[in-house]
C-alpha cells in the first residue's frame, strides 16, 4: 500500500476503532466481545460528534463561512505529544477546490498567554497554494482554540504527500498579582509533526443497501481492473485493513473481516470522491495468496470516470 500512508499512521481511522476497542477490552468470553462492541460504538459516536462540532464552528466563522460545508472532514490526529507544552491536533476539511487545515491548540503553559497563534505550513505538495491564514488572537493557560490554514487546489485533483508545520506565537507572561499579561512579549516557534494528505482525505464513505445490484448497474464498461503483489504484507487481514484505511471508503456488511484460515477474501467498499460532479465509486478488493504464498490484490473499481478509477488504483500501490 502507498508508502506515504504506511509511514504515517498516528491517527486512528473510524474503520479501525472496533479493532482498537477489541484490543483494549478484557479478553475472554461473550462479555469481552460485548464490551469491545460497545466501546467501538461509543468511540465512533464521539468522533462523529467532534467532527460535526468542528464543521459547525467553521461554518459560523466570519472568515470561513463563505466556503460552505466541506465534502469530507478527516478524524483529528495529534501532531504533538499529548503531554507537551502545547497540545496540537489537526483536522483536514476538503472541498472541491480547496483544503482547510484546522489546528486545535491547547496551551499547557501556566502563567503564560499566547497571542497571534498560527501554523506555518511547508506547502511542498504540487497543486496546493496557500491563500489564507486565520490565527488565534489569544490563548490563555488551559484554553483550546483553532487556527486555520486555507489552501486552494484545482478542481478534480487530489494532492497527496507530507507537509511540515511550525507553531508560531507571541508568548506573554501573566502578572500573578493583576492576572493580566505583560505588554511586551517574545515571538517564538514550536516544531510540530508532519501532516500527511492521503486519498482517504478526499473520500466520504457511504452505505448502500444492495451492493451487488449497484455493482451490476454500473457495468463492466465503467470498470478498471488491476492486480498487484503486496510483498510487504504478510496476512490477508492486514491487507484488508490497509486497503480500507487508505481508501477511506465504507466497508459493506462484514466484508472487512477475513474468515480464519481463508485463502482468499473479497472486501466490498463504497465511497464518494470529491469531484464535480461527485463520483460514487464501488470497489471489489480480492486479497489472496499466490502460488508462491505471497499476498496479492485483485482490485476492481467501478463508477466515476476512467481517470478517477486509474488514479485510485495507482495511488493504492505507488
Amino acid at each position: 500500500i502507498n508508502a506515504e500512508y504506511m509511514g504515517k499512521k498516528t491517527v486512528t481511522k473510524t474503520e479501525d476503532l472496533p479493532r482498537v476497542a477489541a484490543e483494549a477490552a478484557p479478553s475472554g468470553g461473550e462479555g469481552g466481545e460485548a464490551h469491545a462492541t460497545t466501546s467501538a460504538s461509543e468511540a465512533t459516536l464521539r468522533t462523529h460528534k467532534l467532527i460535526e462540532a468542528a464543521v459547525a464552528r467553521m461554518e459560523k466563522h466570519p472568515k470561513l463561512k463563505k466556503f460552505g460545508r466541506p465534502h469530507h472532514t478527516s478524524e483529528p490526529e495529534h501532531i504533538t505529544d499529548t503531554e507537551s507544552e502545547f497540545v496540537v491536533s489537526c483536522l483536514k476539511h476538503t472541498f472541491l477546490n480547496r483544503i482547510i487545515f484546522e489546528f486545535s491548540v491547547n496551551n499547557n503553559l501556566e502563567n503564560v498567554v499566547l497571542e497571534a497563534v498560527s501554523v506555518k505550513m511547508d506547502a511542498g505538495i504540487e497543486g496546493l497554494e496557500e491563500k489564507l491564514s486565520v490565527p488565534i488572537k489569544s490563548l490563555a493557560h488551559g484554553e483550546t482554540a483553532s487556527a486555520y490554514a486555507v489552501f486552494d487546489k484545482e478542481e478534480n485533483t487530489f494532492p497527496t504527500g507530507a507537509m511540515g508545520n511550525v507553531l508560531c506565537f507571541t508568548m506573554k507572561e501573566v502578572d500573578k498579582d493583576t492576572g493580566e499579561p505583560e505588554e511586551d512579549g517574545t515571538e517564538d516557534e514550536y516544531q510540530l509533526e508532519e501532516v500527511v494528505l492521503n486519498v482517504c482525505d478526499f473520500m466520504e464513505g457511504v452505505e448502500v443497501t444492495n451492493f451487488q445490484k449497484d455493482w451490476d448497474d454500473l457495468g463492466e464498461l465503467d470498470q478498471h481492473a488491476e492486480t498487484f503483489t503486496l510483498g510487504h504484507i504478510k496476512t490477508l487481514q492486514e491487507a484488508a485493513d490497509e486497503i480500507v484505511g487508505f481508501l477511506g471508503m465504507e466497508c459493506h456488511g462484514t466484508s472487512k473481516t477475513v474468515p480464519a484460515k481463508a485463502k482468499s477474501h473479497t472486501v466490498l467498499l463504497v465511497g464518494r470522491l470529491g469531484t464535480d460532479p461527485v463520483s460514487t465509486l464501488l470497489v471489489k478488493a480480492k486479497v489472496f495468496y499466490s502460488t508462491e504464498n505471497v499476498v496479492t490484490l485483485e482490485f476492481l473499481i467501478r463508477g466515476g470516470d476512467e481517470d478517477v478509477r486509474a488514479f485510485l488504483a495507482q495511488e493504492l500501490v505507488s
